[in-house]
């Protein structure tokens, strides 16, 4: 998961978005904006939830 943030976000990776073929942008944008939203609803979790939610993650499923 790192690595795909990793990808997803190094500024040095990222060309001009007028060089990006369409399907590709499309796929950037969707992973960001998935990143975006997964991080706001952990935001409203209560801290059971979160621990709830971290064990799982540790855990792989």
């Amino acid at each position: 998961m790192l690595k795909v943030i990793n990808r997803t976000f190094d500024p040095v990776g990222v060309p001009d978005v007028n060089s990006i073929f369409e399907e590709e942008l499309t796929k950037r944008i969707k992973s960001i904006l998935s990143l975006h939203l997964v991080s706001g609803m952990l935001n409203d979790l209560t801290p059971e939830q979160m621990q709830i939610f971290d064990e799982s993650v540790k855990r792989g499923g």
